[in-house]
């Protein structure tokens, strides 16, 4: 059954506000050009429900009610980093990516060049094998080159699913009654899984964004491990992260150092401090001003994450 008169007028409204909002972002006017928009207009007002509407993100952002104000601005700038060192066919090849219906991982990537090129001045693009696991970027931090990597935790296609239609409908998140999918076991292996599928050649940075799919307190506390304490998940030394920080959906939560690399390769406290500047430039605080760091005790992160102590009980 075709859209009814009022679900059509509110896309087109949709439609030129997006299109508005490229007026001032030259790089994503030119990733989303007339052509696309053109196309992409007569493809959604021909589906049959809004709920089949699927915008992509970074050209949808002025219409994504929570999300600061400057999200787009911050999306266009990392555009503009990676237009100017991306070349024929990986240019073409991420811009598919950025407009494609999922593409979550290419603003995640926009977001996190804008913020180390702020901090850093340069990154690097990976080379070598595609098929085989690469970081989104390197960056030069001292004396090493260190691998940037952005992994979402987002693993079974019930949550992709979910997923799926909150960002249809303009929303960061859903509500699921289903047990197993707040499993902290799926938390954990998930997590396995991104550090084991990482290359060896740099230290490396990784950047996890939760979508809603664990017991996000869950996963503050695996993350949290799996950065200070990685052999109790069966990580191989060599591939032990200098840190991990964990994001959910753009709101930063945490960022942790593994003191042993840290150590290996010389990182100075001022070191440490400015990428952790680099990826809170890259994303957005907490509204309560909670933010997690290798730095608190057991019994701090517990309380904030928990609102207790570890020593305490319920009832």
């Amino acid at each position: 059954m075709p859209l009814g008169e009022k679900e059509r007028d509110h896309l087109q409204i949709v439609l030129r506000k997006c299109d508005m909002a490229l007026a001032d972002k030259p790089t994503l006017a030119s990733i989303f050009g007339r052509k696309w928009r053109t196309d992409f207009a007569v493809r959604v007002l021909s589906v049959h429900s809004l709920a089949d509407a699927v915008f992509p993100e970074a050209y949808h952002a002025p219409c994504l009610t929570d999300m600061p104000a400057d999200y787009q601005q911050r999306l266009e700038e990392g555009a503009a980093i990676l237009r100017a060192r991306l070349r024929g066919q990986a240019w073409a090849q991420f811009v598919s990516r950025i407009r494609d219906r999922d593409a979550a991982s290419a603003t995640e990537e926009l977001l996190l060049a804008r913020g180390f090129a702020t901090e850093f001045g340069d990154i690097g693009l990976p080379s070598g094998n595609p098929a085989a696991p690469r970081p989104e970027f390197t960056v030069s931090i001292g004396t090493h080159r260190v691998a940037i990597e952005a992994r979402g935790l987002r693993n079974s296609r019930r949550v992709q699913q979910l997923n799926d239609r909150s960002w249809r409908s303009g929303q960061y998140y859903w509500i699921s009654a289903d047990p197993s999918i707040g499993n902290p076991g799926r938390v954990r292996k998930a997590l396995a899984e991104k550090m084991l599928e990482s290359a060896d050649d740099f230290p490396r940075i990784s950047v996890l964004t939760l979508y809603s799919a664990f017991d996000a307190l869950a996963a503050f506390d695996l993350a949290r491990q799996m950065a200070l304490r990685p052999a109790s998940f069966n990580i191989p030394q060599e591939k032990y992260p200098l840190a991990v920080a964990l994001a959910s959906h753009r709101l930063l939560q945490g960022i942790w150092f593994n003191d042993c690399v840290v150590q290996r390769i010389r990182y100075s406290r001022k070191i440490k401090e400015r990428i952790r500047s680099a990826i809170k430039l890259s994303l957005y605080p907490r509204t309560d001003g909670v933010f997690l760091h290798e730095g608190m005790s057991d019994d701090e992160h517990n309380s904030a994450v928990w609102g207790k102590d570890i020593g305490e009980t319920e009832g």
